[in-house]
């Protein structure tokens, strides 16, 4: 027997919200709440569809002015998605220096 809600059935790729982030959930909120409101209010849905964007995501025209230009010339991308780390240079000592550096090691906890 198939237990899916309308909801469910409505979309054939339902995403469980563990899946979003809580930014993006906040976002679903927003528009969520909006939808609401708007059902009360109908002035409330006057406006350019930039206008109206802008209030259900919470978020200033130009912001989203910025996106619009952004994803017709590339891909959508997470600003410090991969962050390149250098890895330091622990390698270059030759034996001189590692012996000079366990000494002054050893000095150190003797002194105490």
């Amino acid at each position: 027997m198939d237990t899916e809600t309308p909801s469910q059935s409505a979309s054939p790729k339902c995403i469980k919200t563990s899946a979003y982030n809580s930014q993006a959930q906040r976002l679903i909120l927003n528009v969520l709440h909006f939808f609401k409101e708007s059902a009360s209010n109908p002035d409330f849905l006057k406006g350019g569809p930039r206008d109206l964007a802008s209030r259900a995501l919470k978020v200033s025209k130009r912001y989203l002015t910025n996106i619009s230009r952004l994803s017709d010339t590339s891909v959508l991308r997470t600003p410090r998605k991969k962050l390149i780390y250098k890895k330091s240079k622990r390698d270059n000592f030759d034996s001189f220096d590692i012996q000079a550096i366990k000494n002054i090691v050893k000095q150190f906890y003797s002194e105490k």
